[in-house]
């Protein structure tokens, strides 16, 4: 505190509410890392008294506040969270910033280690492919329900979007995301493509005559990227002589794009003989130092005024045992967790808080009326 007011993290704040503690040493102080305009400084009465900044000072952007993803990241910002900025000239008020922060944690990116490294891996064969003359590369991820594989193909079309940079007005088709249905023959996979690409499909044609129509119109759209996701739908249909990684192979032959499959591993065998397939398996989590320190690491992407660093690390075996290590449990207690305590205003996660919102995949219905448990 000097003579013409406080001094806080690059900001000067002043007013008549100060007279009574100007050269006073210390005086607490509380901010809001969220809004620069003001602060609030303890009186001699033990009240609080808002004291604004002298000069305008913006709200910070959430996004801004902290990287949301580890710097190693190779995903981008298309994948971290971002709240919508301020129209300029406005004064948000307290609710309004409740509720960008809701908006922030509800879609929050919390990627495992397996998951970004999925994605650098498939970064590095979209690279390759760009400029090889020879024989295209995809990759086939395989893991249990949960374990991401579904974010990392997203995470990978939205990152690949955006390196494309494509100008306003273009009609280009830089990525196709295909989410394979139950019964799918290598056909209906054809069909589906070639709807993306905007080809007619002609009911009595082949899948011969379907594969080239459908590779020459993604070539035209210049698609670089062909994302399938539960690849564990797709089978050679009955009495087919075409095998499905024979399909698989003539599309990575002939479309000058990265095809990456996502599903369970259940479906490998249809995939397995595939000379163009790279093959990586996500698992959950081992409770062990990797996993207490992506707790650090997704706490402090955390935006609550009063939760403490280290909470999540500390309850690190207990997390593991709520979630078994999976990236889709652990997303959704953090990001609901927060969520519920901005809207409650405790503003902070607790053991109780995790165990509640777990409740329904802890839950084991009771044995039937007379049978033994």
């Amino acid at each position: 505190m000097t003579a013409t007011g406080l001094n806080v993290r690059g900001h000067h704040y002043d007013s008549p509410g100060l007279d009574a503690l100007r050269g006073e040493q210390p005086v607490e102080v509380r901010r809001d890392p969220h809004d620069t305009r003001q602060v609030w400084a303890r009186t001699a009465q033990d009240s609080w008294v808002a004291v604004p900044a002298t000069a305008p000072a913006p709200l910070l952007p959430l996004s801004k506040c902290a990287d949301p993803l580890p710097p190693s990241s190779s995903v981008g910002s298309p994948f971290a969270a971002q709240t919508p900025p301020l129209e300029p000239g406005t004064t948000p008020s307290a609710r309004a910033l409740d509720q960008a922060r809701i908006e922030y944690h509800a879609r929050l990116p919390l990627p495992t280690p397996d998951v970004e490294a999925t994605i650098r891996r498939a970064e590095e064969l979209v690279l390759l492919n760009e400029h090889t003359s020879g024989a295209r590369r995809g990759l086939v991820v395989t893991g249990e329900s949960g374990t991401g594989k579904t974010t990392a193909l997203l995470a990978l079309g939205q990152s690949y979007t955006a390196r494309t940079q494509l100008p306003a007005g273009s009609t280009r088709l830089p990525v196709v995301y295909v989410r394979v249905p139950p019964a799918t023959t290598p056909r209906v996979f054809l069909a589906e493509l070639a709807r993306q690409a905007a080809v007619p499909v002609r009911e009595r044609a082949g899948i011969a005559v379907l594969a080239r129509e459908t590779s020459d119109a993604l070539a035209r759209l210049g698609t670089g990227l062909v994302l399938v996701d539960e690849f564990e739908y797709l089978h050679t249909a009955r009495g087919s002589a075409t095998l499905l990684s024979d399909t698989v192979d003539y599309l990575c032959d002939r479309i000058p794009a990265t095809f990456v499959f996502a599903g369970h591993a259940a479906a490998l065998p249809g995939l397995g003989p595939s000379r163009r397939l790279l093959h990586l398996t996500l698992s959950p989590m081992p409770c062990d130092r990797a996993w207490t320190d992506y707790l650090a690491w997704a706490e402090s992407a955390l935006r609550l005024r009063r939760h403490t660093m280290g909470t999540l690390p500390g309850l690190a075996g207990h997390l593991h045992r709520l979630t078994g290590g999976r990236a889709d449990r652990v997303g959704y207690l953090l990001r609901s967790g927060a969520v519920r305590a901005i809207r409650d205003g405790t503003e902070h996660l607790t053991r109780a808080l995790l165990d509640d919102l777990a409740a329904p995949w802890q839950y084991t219905a009771p044995p039937k009326q007379g049978m033994t448990p």
